[in-house]
């Protein structure tokens, strides 16, 4: 467990957010940071993403096949077998944002749906 520390100012102002909400501050400060670090994790993945769309050509050329671990931008670990992959990955870089995508000749994965006839 932490502690942080808040101004008065902010102090101030999730008192009176719980009151209006009847919600206890501890559980607004929490779900507070929790929605701020689900937003980062969101936009550090994108960047990821990005990494691997553009070494994408030569990870098909080594890898193809393989489930690619992208970190700050560069290819971290592969392996065949993802859950061998994602325990290593969890063990250098625990409770970071690490991509994971198998190297496909597709980039992105492309999901088709088709709507159940009947069911509008």
């Amino acid at each position: 467990m932490y502690a942080i520390k808040l101004d008065d100012k902010t102090a101030k102002a999730l008192n009176w957010l719980a009151k209006r909400r009847h919600a206890n501050p501890d559980a607004l400060a929490v779900e507070a940071i929790e929605e701020k670090i689900r937003a980062e994790t969101q936009r550090a993945l994108a960047q990821e993403a990005g990494a691997f769309r553009k070494m994408h050509p030569q990870l098909l050329a080594d890898i193809s096949g393989e489930y690619a671990a992208i970190y700050q931008g560069a290819l971290v670990d592969h392996d065949r077998d993802i859950v061998a992959l994602l325990q290593r990955i969890e063990e250098r870089f625990p409770g970071e944002p690490v991509l994971v995508r198998q190297v496909r000749e597709e980039v992105e994965p492309v999901i088709h749906v088709q709507p159940v006839l009947g069911s509008f």
